[in-house]
C-alpha cells in the first residue's frame, strides 16, 4: 500500500515537472495523474508509447505511478459525446495497463438541464456497464468518485454499481466530498462503513462544512479538519481495501499543508494496516 498524491494537489509547484519534483521531495511514493497532465490526446494504438512517456517522467523523479484519473461524463444525451467519453475511457483504461496499473478512477457525470433525477442515472448507469467489458479487456478495474452535485449521494453510488453488478466498477472514496456536499458529520462517517465494501480506490482528503455544503466548507490539512480520517482507514481495512492511499489537499497553505497532511496520513496508515 503506497500512499501517493494527485497532480491537482501539487498545483502549488508550478509545472508538471517542478510538481513531480516536489512531490517527490516531500516524501511520496506515487502519482495519480490525468493522461493530459503530460499531453497524452487519447489515441488507443498510442497507449504503449503513451505508458513510456509517463515512466518515464516519473522515474525521472524516483515516482511510481498509482492511478489514471478519468475525468469522465455519461450524462450525454448525445450520442457523440456519450461515446466519446467510452471511448475516453477505454484508452484511460489501456494506459493504465500498459502502466501494470489495477484501477482507473472516473467521474459517472453531472446533472443536464432537462433530465430528470432517474434520467441522469440511467446514464450513468448505461456507461459503467461501458465500463464494465472496458475492464474485463484490459484487466483493469474502475473506481467511481464520489464527486459534485450528484454522485455525493452515497444511494446513489450503490445504485450505479449495484445496477453494473461487476467487481471491476466500484467506488472510489473521496473521504470529504460527502461533507462538502452537506451531509451531516454523523452521516458522513457512517458512509465509510457503508462504501468500504465496494472501494478499489481512496482520496484523501479532509475539511471542515455543515449543512450549508459547498458554499460554507472550508478545506484543511488532514488531522486538523473534522473528518475522522482514521475511521476512513478502520473501515477500509475491515473491507480488505489493499490498494493504494491518494492524499488530496485543497486548503490555502500550498506546501506547507500538503506536509502535515502526509506526517498525518503516514501515522495514521502505521496506526491502522501497520509498518
Amino acid at each position: 500500500m503506497k500512499i501517493g498524491v494527485n497532480t491537482y494537489t501539487m498545483g502549488f509547484a508550478g509545472s508538471m515537472d517542478a510538481r513531480l519534483k516536489k512531490a517527490a521531495e516531500i516524501g511520496f511514493a506515487a502519482i495519480e495523474f490525468r493522461p493530459d497532465d503530460f499531453g497524452l490526446a487519447g489515441n488507443l494504438s498510442a497507449a504503449a508509447t503513451a505508458a513510456q512517456t509517463v515512466k518515464n517522467l516519473l522515474n525521472k523523479h524516483g515516482l511510481a505511478p498509482c492511478t489514471v484519473a478519468c475525468d469522465s461524463d455519461f450524462v450525454q444525451p448525445d450520442k457523440e459525446k456519450f461515446h466519446h467519453w467510452i471511448s475516453w475511457a477505454e484508452y484511460c483504461a489501456a494506459l493504465s495497463a500498459k502502466l501494470g496499473l489495477k484501477v482507473v478512477k472516473y467521474f459517472a457525470g453531472e446533472p443536464k438541464p432537462g433530465l430528470s433525477d432517474q434520467q441522469i442515472v440511467d446514464f450513468m448507469i448505461a456507461g459503467s456497464k461501458h465500463l464494465a467489458r472496458i475492464a474485463e479487456k484490459h484487466g483493469v478495474s474502475f473506481a467511481e468518485e464520489n464527486h459534485g452535485g450528484f454522485t455525493n449521494k452515497p444511494e446513489i453510488q450503490l445504485q450505479i454499481i449495484k445496477a453494473v453488478g461487476s467487481k471491476n466498477v466500484g467506488v472510489c472514496i473521496d473521504s470529504s466530498n460527502y461533507r462538502w456536499f452537506g451531509h451531516p458529520l454523523a452521516d458522513v462517517h457512517s458512509f465509510f462503513a457503508k462504501m468500504a465494501p465496494y472501494t478499489l480506490h481512496t482520496h484523501v482528503k479532509n475539511g471542515i462544512g455543515s449543512p450549508g455544503g459547498p458554499a460554507t466548507y472550508k478545506a484543511t490539512a488532514l488531522g486538523e479538519g473534522e473528518i475522522d480520517i482514521k475511521l476512513l482507514l478502520t473501515e477500509l481495512k475491515k473491507a480488505g481495501y489493499k490498494g493504494d492511499l491518494v492524499l488530496e489537499y485543497e486548503g490555502p497553505d500550498g506546501e506547507a499543508g500538503v506536509r502535515r497532511s502526509l506526517a498525518f496520513l503516514q501515522k495514521t496508515k502505521d496506526e491502522v494496516f501497520g509498518k
